[in-house]
């Protein structure tokens, strides 16, 4: 590494993947001999990746300080970006995965995405989390945590955290939303 390296995560398969803060690749690592050797590198994002997740059906999804969140479909070894997801208006900073299978992102604007699959490879915004709209964080997102129940829980540069769940606000209310 030539750089800070800012997230590593191992996916199912055993390798390890990382990303440092001088370039803007996530670089894929095997092991070889009681080494790790670097046999790919992924540069879709046009700042540095600040976060990586492996999801349940095996594709990745990093996040970067260039606002945007990329999926990643594992073809044969190799990674290749399956969709772009875009609606920050700052570094993203956090990720995590509810147990129904939806995107949680977490933004330095102060902002939480909820992305919906609606057909493989195909997220869509479901919901954006404010402080105004969604008695939401005052300050970034730096953390963010799926439960075991359903629920999240986001953390914040506001000294904060808060445990989200999705439900109808009444009985009136048919629509379902994060609160």
């Amino acid at each position: 590494f030539t750089g800070k390296v800012l997230c590593l995560c191992q996916i199912k398969d055993g390798r390890i993947l990382s990303s440092c803060l001088d370039n803007n690749t996530i670089r894929v690592w095997n092991k070889m001999d009681d080494k790790y050797v670097c046999e790919l590198s992924l540069s879709e994002h046009k700042s540095y990746v600040t976060c990586i997740m492996q999801i349940a059906d095996g594709r990745l999804v990093t996040a970067s300080h260039d606002k945007t969140i990329c999926i990643w479909e594992d073809m044969n070894g190799v990674f290749q970006k399956q969709s772009l997801l875009e609606g920050h208006s700052d570094g993203v900073y956090a990720l995590c995965e509810t147990v129904d299978g939806r995107i949680v992102s977490g933004s330095n604007d102060k902002t939480i995405c909820v992305w919906k699959q609606m057909t493989k490879p195909n997220f869509v915004l479901e919901q954006k989390l404010t402080e105004k709209e969604d008695n939401g964080h005052k300050l970034g997102i730096r953390s963010l945590c799926g439960l075991n129940d359903g629920r999240f829980v986001s953390g914040s540069e506001d000294c904060t955290y808060k445990v989200w769940t999705y439900t109808t606000l009444s009985e009136e209310d048919t629509n379902k939303k994060w609160i």
